[in-house]
């Protein structure tokens, strides 16, 4: 039975296997690939293997609660104060 997959297939396209939440080593990644191996044509004429890269972006910011609370003011009103 085939498997799902996050993005379209064409109508001679059929996932056979998959491997999901594959981390990116010694970085601070989670889950950053999935991986699904694709046979292409019928009968099956060639393989396919598709990384599927999933971005996660971190942000530190240090402000003091009134410095964030006046600036998502000024965000919703256009930045105007």
């Amino acid at each position: 039975m085939p498997y799902r997959t996050p993005f379209t297939l064409s109508s001679d396209e059929v996932c056979i296997d998959y491997e999901t939440d594959i981390t990116a080593g010694n970085l601070e990644v989670n889950d950053a690939y999935d991986l699904y191996l694709i046979a292409k044509g019928k009968p099956v004429r060639r393989y396919l293997l598709v990384c599927f890269m999933n971005l996660q972006f971190f942000f530190r910011i240090k402000m003091e609660s009134g410095q964030i609370w006046r600036k998502g003011i000024s965000l919703r009103n256009g930045n105007r104060t």
